[in-house]
């Protein structure tokens, strides 16, 4: 939450408080003055009656006298609602009980005050009213007309006033006082919000603009301020600050950012150690990283063959004015190349300028012609130097040199460069070794039934010829090979005897056969570089329709490959004896392919297929 928020917050929940509790002490105070004085006239309203009362009866006034009496002050005060007399029952034995209203209480304890009124209160069709009951005593006057002792209860005088204009004139002051009270938070803000925001709101937003000025690189800042206070002091200590940090900046800002990018290429080259690809690509990725890091014009990798008797460059990377392609004729000898030996053997870098005496072999697969200067650095893995990278700086030495520091720099992304093609043969040694190892179990499986045998390479051969036909690329293409040779992989697991079996398998045996291509799934899942054919071999048993297994996948659901797959499976166990039957003809496997198209099989595939058939007049 922002100062200004946060402060206005803090004064009006302070104000709200502060004003609330005296509108609350003010309103009640008012009320209960109110109330109090509006008994006090209905008391002294009451008295009165009560004195005119009591002298009509002290002159002998009858029941019907009292009673016109009592109509006529509920006609002449409207705030009266009813006056009523009631005789207690020394007065009721006295007249028979017929002149006087009996005596009643109305919820009030008549004994227990017998100087003042017993007062309550009551809403009635809305309208509030106020009943007093006044106890009736034998006063001497009584006696003459009474036979009453001097004292004793005479009656009850009950008297409701109306006292809802009462109410409603303390809800009006309650409003008013509320409105006074809201009018006085409202105009203390507005002072306040002025005063805060010319000594204290103003002058944070510009001290607030300025460090995001700072924080975006700006570190010219001038806060003129004259005054004396704290703000002012503030404002001049963070100007002082800002030309400090700005001097500092100036000082170390080329140095830092060179270190960082620096380490950041270190870090990105070490992430390649983990990459899993070709050795090309890695060296592709150190050759950029050599031209970008130390900015040199372009970076060239050379490395020797197997036997360590040629050097040549396998990756170059120019920024400008060098050829950026690869000629993988240009090779040196070690004969041919001394000097470059010379640094290799050494394994320590060198800078050379035209003065540096190469040959002209040399010359050439460093591309040095026409350029100013250039750093060698050797290629050092574990245990051997593996070759060579060329940086190669096109522009003046004075408008960024090559010095020890890039070079140091670069003999560290050396050594990595080593490491990762160290990796990358080791790896590329294992995939190969996995690879042929997968393959002689896959080349096992076909040889467990002699009605199999050379199964999977037809079939690769078919798919192969399909993908052609539908453009492939060569990495597509080599990765629908291996799909095809390992498709059957999985019924290593499947006993021989289902495989040989001459008639028609149990339930049983057959959810056992359809077992294989989740089997051979799992088995390809071990060996990470080929997780990419793992939907080909697990679903080439999809129907397109949906009728296949093991997942029921229908349409383009079911994996390209796959759908491939299934189209050259079906004709190459078509056209092949089994123990159950004699295998069909080139033409009849062709119709029932061709019937299948849209139910077993992709209709697309299939007239794939069976153009490359029609043109070959066999698709193997």
């Amino acid at each position: 939450m922002r100062i200004r928020n946060s402060i206005l917050l803090t004064i009006l929940i302070s104000l709200i408080i502060i004003i609330g509790s005296g509108y609350w002490i003010t309103r009640e105070h008012l009320n209960s003055h109110l109330r109090d004085l509006s008994i006090e006239y209905m008391g002294i309203l009451g008295d009165t009656v009560r004195d005119s009362l009591t002298h009509y009866m002290s002159d002998g006034a009858t029941a019907t006298e009292l009673e016109e009496f009592l109509r006529g002050m509920e006609r002449r005060n409207k705030n009266i609602a009813n006056i009523s007399l009631s005789a207690a029952e020394g007065v009721k034995r006295q007249f028979g009980l017929q002149q006087l209203m009996p005596e009643k209480e109305n919820g009030l304890k008549l004994n227990q005050d017998k100087n003042g009124p017993l007062l309550s209160e009551e809403d009635t069709n809305g309208r509030k009213l106020a009943h007093f009951q006044y106890p009736m005593h034998a006063d001497p006057a009584c006696l003459r007309c009474h036979h009453v002792s001097l004292g004793e209860r005479m009656g009850t005088l009950s008297i409701s006033i109306d006292v809802t204009h009462i109410e409603n004139t303390m809800r009006q002051n309650s409003v008013e006082l509320l409105a006074l009270n809201i009018a006085q938070i409202i105009l203390f803000l507005l002072v306040t919000l002025v005063l805060l925001n010319r000594l204290l709101f103003s002058r944070l937003e510009i001290l607030l603009a300025s460090v995001r000025s700072v924080a975006k690189g700006g570190y010219k800042v001038d806060l003129h301020d004259t005054s004396n206070d704290e703000m002012g002091r503030v404002f001049k200590a963070f100007t002082l600050m800002a030309r400090k940090i700005q001097e500092l900046i100036y000082e170390r800002d080329e140095y830092i950012h060179e270190q960082t990018t620096q380490l950041d290429f270190l870090q990105q080259m070490s992430q390649v150690l983990s990459k899993s690809q070709a050795i090309n690509d890695t060296l592709g990725e150190f050759a950029e990283t050599f031209t970008r890091s130390v900015h040199v014009t372009c970076a060239r990798i050379a490395l020797f063959d197997e036997k360590r008797e040629k050097l040549s460059v396998h990756a170059v990377y120019p920024l400008r004015g060098i050829a950026g392609k690869v000629n993988p004729d240009l090779c040196c000898q070690k004969e041919l190349c001394p000097f470059l030996w010379e640094i290799i053997e050494s394994k320590h870098h060198r800078f050379i300028d035209h003065s540096t005496p190469l040959n002209d072999c040399e010359r050439t697969l460093l591309d040095t012609e026409g350029n100013l200067f250039a750093l060698l650095i050797p290629i050092i893995g574990k245990s051997e130097v593996h070759g060579l990278v060329t940086l190669i700086e096109a522009r003046s030495k004075e408008r960024e040199p090559l010095d020890e520091t890039k070079a140091n720099f670069c003999m560290a992304l050396a050594h990595q460069l080593g490491a990762a093609i160290e990796h990358g043969r080791l790896q590329d040694r294992l995939i190969e070794q996995s690879k042929q190892a997968v393959l002689a179990m896959a080349d096992a499986v076909d040889k467990k039934s002699p009605w199999t045998a050379g199964h999977s390479r037809r079939v690769t051969d078919i798919a192969v010829r399909i993908a052609h036909g539908l453009g492939w690329s060569n990495d597509q293409v080599e990765e629908l090979r291996m799909s095809g040779l390992l498709h059957d992989i999985g019924k290593i697991g499947v006993p021989e005897g289902i495989l040989n079996k001459p008639g028609r398998l149990t339930d049983n045996e057959r959810k056992a056969m359809q077992k294989h291509p989740t089997d051979g799934a799992q088995i390809i899942g071990r060996i990470s570089q080929l997780t990419p054919i793992i939907p080909a071999i697990l679903h080439h048993h999809e129907y397109f329709d949906g009728g296949g297994y093991p997942d029921g996948l229908m349409g383009e659901q079911i994996p390209l490959p796959a759908r491939v797959l299934g189209v050259a499976d079906a004709y190459d166990a078509m056209v092949s004896d089994r123990p159950y039957r004699q295998g069909l003809s080139h033409d009849e496997a062709l119709q029932v392919i061709r019937k299948g198209a849209g139910a077993q099989f992709d209709p697309a595939i299939v007239e794939v297929f069976l153009a490359s058939s029609s043109d070959s007049g066999s698709p193997i």
